[in-house]
């Protein structure tokens, strides 16, 4: 993990700034494409793979200065059309469009970055192509399919010297990174972690088999010459076991890697449980509980608690929940899912000093006044939190970015020399161990020994 001081300088590049310890966020600037870099210095980014998750990386791309698209491989003419039109429309210039990866790094010499947003099982070959063909990458998550897979990413990095930063992009978020470097580290604002959980909760819909489009369709012979059995697994190939983690690979993936994080170590055996309670014809599973044991320094068992499900009535319930002693914070990237409270039975004074400063927001107009008295919180704290339905503090600050940017441009500034990645391949790496251990303890229905 970057050093706080390295990480206080790259927040005051991008217009976020320490100011009497509170956290200023959304500063305009940073939504501005300003002329940072000279033309000499824009960075040369091509990418591969121009589906779904491509579109949300480009939109997160386009307000960042200093770059310039050279090329498109995607085996989808159409996407390849439409990808080619947007940067168009956007930059005023036409890229060249490929099928093949390797026609692409033949024909365009002058790369320096490549994206690659394919899907899963065609994350390893695609990154390690690249860093031989002398890019940096920036992959998608899961690195892949299998262990060997990202175990070739890592190596080929360390080879190549190039950089490979990995999509788990909570890393790079002012909100995750101020929580854990100002309040977690620095403050103790919790005291030590005694429970971690998390949950992630689809709506049925967005689980649903996506029908093929034959606008978007290859050839079948094309399909089965790039691992897909026909235009289904095409159109669907993240709930294809043999192609990748399903559940674990889209959404687990990203929180399990903020418990390593936050609690600077990987577990040292996880047990998890897949079902398939509402799409009972798949192979793979539409919900999964697992659990996580984590040895602490006090030489105790923090157990993490983690479900994930595509089955809800409701969208996008997604947080992971950090608690101690003082309180419990809950981390998200929707703002609506964040929250700080205080535990009932700690009086005000623990937390009044952070307030003052500004590390910590509270607000009596919304959350009604402070107790003053410590052992009669715990009556007020859940009458205020099921009257107002609203934590007691607040992070300082909003940030209106999207999700991926901060990530996107710490690769791009680490590219300049000008930061460190915040998930290289191998931190990416250690993460990686665990998901394929949740795979394969839902696989054999036992705990599975890291």
């Amino acid at each position: 993990m970057t050093d706080p001081a390295h990480s206080k300088s790259r927040r005051a590049f991008v217009g976020k700034s320490l100011l009497g310890g509170g956290l200023i966020m959304g500063a305009p600037s940073i939504l501005s494409a300003e002329a940072r870099d000279s033309p000499s210095d824009a960075i040369r980014v091509a990418v591969v793979g121009c589906g779904l998750q491509w579109g949300v990386l480009y939109d997160a791309m386009v307000n960042l200065p200093g770059l310039r698209f050279v090329g498109a491989c995607d085996i989808s003419e159409n996407r390849l059309r439409i990808t080619r039109g947007r940067i168009r429309s956007r930059y005023g210039y036409l890229i060249n469009g490929y099928a093949d990866v390797e026609e692409m790094f033949a024909q365009e010499a002058a790369i320096d970055a490549v994206i690659v947003a394919t899907p899963d099982f065609w994350h390893a070959p695609h990154a390690v192509m690249a860093m031989e063909a002398g890019c940096h990458v920036y992959c998608e998550t899961m690195m892949s399919n299998t262990l060997e897979g990202a175990q070739s990413i890592l190596a080929a990095a360390e080879k190549s010297g190039k950089l490979c930063q990995v999509g788990y992009q909570r890393r790079s978020n002012p909100y995750y990174r101020y929580t854990l470097e100002q309040l977690l580290q620095r403050h103790s604002f919790l005291g030590d972690i005694m429970r971690v959980e998390a949950q992630w909760f689809r709506h049925k819909w967005s689980f649903m088999d996506r029908n093929p489009n034959p606008r978007f369709n290859p050839d079948e012979d094309i399909l089965k010459q790039y691992g897909f059995k026909n235009s289904f697994e095409f159109a669907n190939w993240h709930l294809v076991p043999r192609l990748s983690a399903g559940l674990t690979s889209q959404l687990s993936s990203h929180q399990i890697d903020v418990f390593n994080w936050y609690l600077g170590r990987t577990p040292q055996k996880v047990y998890a449980a897949g079902t398939r309670g509402y799409y009972v014809e798949r192979e793979s599973f539409d919900t999964i509980n697992t659990l996580l044991d984590y040895l602490m320094p006090s030489g105790g068992i923090l157990q993490a608690v983690h479900r994930v499900s595509g089955t809800s009535v409701l969208s996008g319930q997604y947080f992971e929940a950090f608690t101690g002693p003082k309180g419990i914070t809950t981390m998200s990237e929707r703002r609506i899912f964040q929250s700080i409270f205080r535990a009932c039975g700690i009086g005000p004074d623990a937390w009044d000093d952070l307030v003052k400063r500004g590390f910590l927001k509270y607000d009596a107009e919304a959350f009604g006044e402070v107790p003053s008295d410590p052992y009669a919180t715990d009556a007020i704290c859940h009458e205020s939190f099921r009257r107002r339905g609203n934590p007691h503090y607040q992070l300082p600050g909003e940030v209106n970015r999207p999700p991926h940017m901060d990530h996107l441009e710490n690769f791009f500034e680490a590219i300049r020399g000008k930061a460190e990645l915040n998930c290289d391949a191998q931190t990416a790496f250690a993460t990686e161990r665990v998901l394929h251990a949740i795979t394969q303890s839902t696989q054999q229905e036992t705990a599975v020994v890291l």
